[in-house]
């Protein structure tokens, strides 16, 4: 099963067997499911063939395009059971044109409707059909006191290239609130946890963020449209170092955004209008396989419907496959755009080596392919600022054009400020790049937030305060990589199928298993343990208290005929 995107007429009936074969995977079938409403073409059905009773229809998101006008949009939405469901999204055109639903749930048939604006309006939806996992002989009497959790269903999923992904990480958080069992564990976050199992303040984070609340020389007011100076100085110089060639020839410029999924948009925005019109580019973005689902929505809400991937993840040996890779890139369409993750893949952890890096590059060179980095953990993965910045700055030494979104939220602490920040580093025409990116962010947010924008420069620009922040990364670091080697022991020494000295290799917070979605819904259903599919995890939620129990909950996973 692939994800699709379809353009539908005025009025349009869609059955579940026209876009998806029998799912393999645990007799689940997950459909992602999209439609355009217009001023000519208002109105548009979903409609299942199976047990009605047995099929759940998730909104994912609703989002204006941008030659949607400033008029009121309301989507009648109206299911096969309930009453119709008007849904306003006009609130949200100045600041992002879009809204998600995690919880909206409906029963096809699914009929929308535009009632007010002249749109275009993208219905971006999901369904799924799912039937309970059998019990293991023996396992019935042991879990008894499970049935509420066992009627628990696992969060909606998308399928890309094989791979099957939860496509709302909030619903497992909500699923995981919920559950009442002593024992549960959430790995699927994407926060840093201590020992204590909690979010954890970084001590220097928080004295700066206390000097700045009570500094009587700030006054509030709206901070510059690209972002504070001195915030997009210094984040530049941390992703590319200061004696950059590329910062001392005036080759590069910063933009402060609502963190990286902002810096993305507003990426994929200057792709669309600056990209498309000075070359004869017209797509495709390749992204990887895995990657998250959302980096596709980002990209078509931008109006790039040509979106691909290159494969990534090799499933059988649990570690990346750069020859796959290198392939799919060298067979790529000249000038196309390649997101690439700088370190710390998401949801894998996985990590290029520098030799496969100089590979990938060398044919990016030879193809003229535009990389476009994603950066979210830089300090987190090695421990060390510069090696987890050289898949970059190795570009830039090329003579490569290349964007790179930045995110301060993991590696600062800094979960709620949406601190942001997309690096563009252009041969030519950057004023005019530059000029086209205040235009564009005056139609997304506006104006970025300054608080904790003013946390990061202020750290990144006192030499001491730098250091400490260093010494708290690679502390940090450190401690992830015990917790992979911990966890390495405890696997082997309870013996069984599987090998696992991919997971021991660093690659910040995250790590993948290769589970299976039968193994990945035991583990979920009936240990309480809740990670991505494909076992992708956050290895800093494990700690002494719990390391024990998920380690024999996996062993048991995956020895156990489920």
């Amino acid at each position: 099963m692939t994800s699709c995107f379809l353009e539908i007429d005025s009025v349009a009936s869609i059955s579940l067997s026209e876009l998806s074969s029998s799912s393999s995977v645990s007799d689940r079938a997950c459909v992602h499911w999209g439609c355009v409403l217009s001023g000519s073409e208002t109105t548009a059905v979903f409609q299942a063939e199976n047990d009605l009773l047995e099929n759940q229809f998730f909104i994912k998101t609703i989002c204006l395009s941008e030659e949607a006008g400033d008029e009121m949009h309301i989507v009648s939405v109206c299911d096969g059971v309930g009453a119709s469901k008007p849904l306003p999204i006009a609130t949200l055109r100045h600041c992002m044109p879009m809204i998600s639903f995690p919880g909206l749930e409906l029963i096809p048939p699914v009929t929308f409707k535009l009632c007010s604006g002249k749109g275009p309006v993208f219905i971006s939806a999901q369904h799924i059909t799912l039937n309970p996992i059998e019990m293991t002989e023996g396992e019935e009497e042991d879990d008894e006191d499970d049935n509420v959790m066992h009627q628990h269903e696992m969060s909606t999923c998308s399928v890309f290239d094989g791979a099957v992904f939860i496509s709302s990480e909030m619903k497992l958080i909500e699923d995981f609130k919920r559950d009442t069992h002593p024992d549960k564990v959430n790995l699927a976050g994407r926060e840093y946890l201590g020992e204590h199992g909690h979010t954890t303040w970084i001590p220097l984070v928080r004295k700066i963020k206390q000097q700045i609340a009570t500094d009587p020389t700030l006054t509030p007011e709206y901070p510059p449209i690209l972002g504070i100076p001195e915030f997009t100085r210094r984040a530049t110089e941390l992703a590319l170092g200061k004696d950059s060639p590329a910062i001392v020839e005036s080759r590069v410029f910063g933009i402060q955004t609502v963190g990286c999924t902002g810096a993305v948009r507003l990426g994929a925005e200057l792709l669309r209008s600056w990209y498309c019109s000075s070359s004869s580019w017209s797509g495709p973005i390749l992204l990887s396989s895995p990657c998250e689902d959302s980096l596709t929505g980002i990209f078509k809400a931008a109006g790039i419907e040509d979106v691909q991937h290159y494969r990534y993840w090799d499933a059988e040996s649990n570690e990346v496959c750069v020859e796959n890779m290198v392939h799919d890139l060298e067979n790529a369409p000249e000038r196309c755009v390649v997101v690439l993750f700088a370190s710390g893949h998401h949801p894998t952890g996985s990590e290029l080596s520098q030799e496969d890096w100089k590979r990938v590059a060398e044919v990016m060179v030879k193809r003229q392919l535009f990389p476009f980095f994603l950066m979210s953990t830089q300090g987190l993965c090695s421990g060390s600022l510069e090696q987890d910045a050289w898949a970059v700055r190795h570009c830039v030494s090329l003579g490569l054009e290349l964007f790179c979104a930045q995110s301060f939220s993991q590696n600062f602490g800094l979960y709620g400020e949406r601190v942001g920040h997309l690096l563009c580093l252009l041969k030519q025409n950057l004023l005019a790049v530059q000029s086209q990116a205040e235009k564009l962010v005056q139609t997304l947010w506006s104006c970025p937030p300054m608080e904790g924008a003013r946390v990061v420069a202020t750290i990144l620009s006192n030499p001491a305060h730098l250091i400490e922040w260093q010494e708290g990364m690679k502390g940090i670091a450190e401690r992830c990589m015990l917790i992979r080697e911990r966890l390495c022991e405890k696997l082997r020494l309870l013996g069984g199928l599987g090998r696992w000295d991919h997971i021991t290799k660093p690659g910040g917070l995250y790590c993948c298993f290769g589970l299976n979605a039968q193994q990945v819904e035991f583990l979920i259903q009936r240990k309480h343990i809740y990670l991505l599919p494909n076992g992708c995890l956050n290895i800093s939620a494990i700690n002494s208290r719990n390391l024990d129990y998920v380690a024999k909950s996996i062993h048991q996973a995956i020895n156990s005929q489920l």
